[in-house]
């Protein structure tokens, strides 16, 4: 009889452990499947026209709560901020390259103002020297082909 009572307390003590994990998995559960309610809005606008000219027009805000479990909300704003932070990469993304053109444009510019126009090219040359003639004044034109 005391080993019946023993090994029946010891069975006791067993199935209270095991209520004890299975209320936690119960808790974790409920907390991970809790419905909320969500409100949804929409608008719904009505127009009606005739000959090119607005009749009546009337936009409506429908408003809807829906039952969502807590895991649906949480994954929601999981992907709404991952686009978030993905919004926020392009920008600066889209800022560095927005600097680096203007950078670029600006030494292009600079570029075509050091290139050498045709005048710089081409001259005209008076002084005294040999000539085919002999030696004397001369006048020389030319112009330079390569840069």
């Amino acid at each position: 009889s005391q080993r019946r009572q023993g090994a029946l307390a010891a069975e006791l003590r067993q199935n209270a452990v095991h209520i004890a994990v299975l209320d936690s998995a119960l808790k974790l559960e409920r907390a991970k499947f809790r419905a909320d309610t969500v409100t949804v809005f929409r608008r719904v606008t009505s127009t009606v026209t005739r000959l090119d000219t607005l009749v009546q027009s009337d936009t409506l805000r429908l408003t809807d709560t829906v039952k969502v479990t807590v895991e649906v909300v949480r994954e929601a704003v999981e992907t709404l901020n991952a686009c978030r932070a993905t919004i926020r990469e392009c920008g600066a993304l889209r800022a560095r390259e927005q600097a680096r053109g203007d950078s670029l444009d600006a030494r292009v510019k600079l570029l075509e103002k050091a290139r050498p126009s045709i005048f710089s090219r081409c001259g005209l040359s008076v002084g005294y020297g040999a000539t085919d003639k002999g030696f004397g004044p001369a006048v020389v034109a030319g112009c330079k082909i390569a840069p």
